[in-house]
């Protein structure tokens, strides 16, 4: 994903990549040593090496089960699809009561502000099973995201 953002004119995934972040280095699994340095023995550092970990083993039984799956994606890589899939997955609770996880593609939209209000919003549609994310106000093309709109 982010070989993709930081080469999005030429990504076929270019509507979908454009919201993505370039840099991924303020994902604590992703934390170069000069961050892992300064979290040394604390319970962040506990979680991120233990993540680290998972994902490794995860990545190697990709590669046992099936090496086509992964094609040339590095460690680092399949690190950080990870990590941009797991940041836009999100938990709640449907009408029957039953825990359910989604995928949110662009939340990065809920970025959008004027003031103290949101220019997005979402709802879980039970008949499509699909989160539904729509515009509440204009959102001028070319505008930034970022939340001192």
């Amino acid at each position: 994903m982010s070989r993709e953002r930081k080469n999005i004119t030429h990504s076929k995934f270019q509507n979908f990549v454009a919201f993505l972040p370039i840099e991924l280095d303020n994902f604590p699994i992703l934390y170069k040593n000069k961050e892992m340095k300064m979290i040394k023995n604390s319970f962040l550092s506990e979680v991120v090496e233990s993540e680290r970990k998972y994902l490794e083993e995860d990545y190697k039984l990709f590669q046992k089960e099936d090496p086509t799956i992964l094609g040339k994606i590095t460690q680092k890589e399949f690190n950080q699809a990870y990590e941009i899939f797991y940041s836009r997955t999100y938990q709640f609770v449907n009408a029957k009561k039953e825990n359910v996880t989604g995928f949110v593609p662009l939340v990065d939209l809920f970025n959008y502000k004027t003031g103290d209000s949101n220019k997005v919003a979402w709802k879980y549609n039970e008949t499509s099973k699909q989160f539904i994310v729509y515009a509440i106000s204009d959102i001028k093309k070319g505008s930034k995201v970022n939340n001192n709109n």
